[in-house]
């Protein structure tokens, strides 16, 4: 019975034991703050200020502990200005063919307002204008007569006279004039006035020449009209009655023709006209003294945090009252549970061995 409960109280002390080197092996969450200050060109620019904390989320080694970043927080943001040399005075350059013109009374430029203080004009010229003579030579080709050429040439709205003109070349072309010969049923025809006996080969008309020169209309200064043939056989045409077709043959003479064109011209001067135009700044104006410093950076003062877990060996000692509630209770209630079943354990133990004496 003694070597029994022994054994007992023995197991007890073994499970206390355990539990209690189990129970105080706890971890604990360390954190490590560093302050740090960036330069931003845009304080709303969220990709620019991750980009520049970047190369701070690097991992950390304090007294042999491992930190990893966790987080930033901005704690303050300050505008770095720098100086700016703003124009008092521009100029203004304009140019026109008018004789006047009248300069704004203010003009704006990066968003600051200059007034009028001076204009300077200036007459530059273009042509000085003189009398002068003009002259176009035009060449003509294929003419048939010098009287077809134009007497007069217009260039740049002024009219040249013709005052030469010269033959270049001298050409002949052949010519076939087709006419209309009324024959009938009879043995004659007539040819303008005359009477001729009708010939299968020959229309009999070349001895009249000289009048189809009149009839067709034709220059005898420029067709030279030779002879007279039938062209295909006779046909009854619309009309009801026979007719035939004959061919008068030739050539015209045509020339090319080289023409000189002048004219005694006076042209008036020509001018433009260059406006400069002096401007002051409007010192008065709320913006001329914010254009004087402008928004160079923006500095950002940020803290960094850094976490670690490391192992607490002794949780009990430990101020934080968070991390060591929560094991003291589980060590409690578990030690009441132990003691409780060893109480049961020895009770029966106790009885059994009264049974067995009796």
């Amino acid at each position: 019975m003694r070597n029994k409960v022994f054994s007992f109280l023995l197991l007890f002390c073994f499970a206390v034991t355990v539990f209690s080197n189990t129970v105080t092996a706890e971890t604990q969450e360390k954190e490590y703050t560093e302050d740090i200050t960036i330069n931003v060109s845009d304080v709303y620019n969220t990709a620019e200020i991750e980009e520049a904390v970047a190369q701070y989320t690097t991992t950390k080694y304090i007294d042999g502990i491992t930190y990893n970043f966790d987080h930033y927080k901005i704690v303050d943001s300050s505008e770095i200005k720098k100086a700016v040399e703003v124009e008092e005075t521009i100029t203004d350059v304009y140019e026109t063919d008018d004789e006047y013109y009248m300069a704004p009374a203010t003009i704006e430029k990066n968003g600051l307002i200059y007034t009028f203080k001076i204009m300077e004009p200036e007459r530059i010229v273009i042509d000085d204008g003189k009398h002068q003579a003009l002259e176009k030579v035009v060449n003509y080709y294929d003419y048939e007569s010098k009287n077809d050429i134009p007497s007069a040439y217009v260039e740049d709205g002024i009219v040249l006279k013709q005052t030469k003109i010269e033959k270049t070349a001298d050409k002949k072309e052949n010519v076939n004039i087709t006419i209309d010969i009324t024959l009938g049923d009879a043995l004659y025809f007539y040819f303008n006035s005359h009477l001729i006996k009708y010939n299968e080969s020959d229309p009999g008309i070349s001895i009249y020449i000289n009048e189809l020169y009149n009839s067709l209309g034709l220059d005898r200064m420029v067709y030279t009209l030779n002879s007279v043939s039938w062209d295909g056989p006779s046909y009854i045409a619309d009309d009801g009655i026979k007719h035939r077709n004959a061919v008068v043959s030739g050539y015209k003479e045509l020339a090319d023709y080289s023409v000189t064109y002048t004219e005694n011209v006076t042209t008036e001067p020509k001018y433009t006209y260059k406006y400069t135009t002096t401007y002051e700044v409007d010192k008065t104006q709320p913006s001329y003294k914010n254009a004087k410093e402008i928004i160079d950076h923006f500095e950002l003062k940020i803290k960094m945090t850094y976490k670690a877990v490391v192992e607490v060996k002794d949780p009990v000692v430990v101020n934080d009252k968070q991390n060591n509630v929560k094991p003291i209770v589980i060590g409690v209630v578990a030690i009441l549970v132990i003691l409780l079943l060893s109480v049961i354990i020895l009770y029966r133990l106790q009885k059994k061995g009264g049974k067995n004496n009796g």
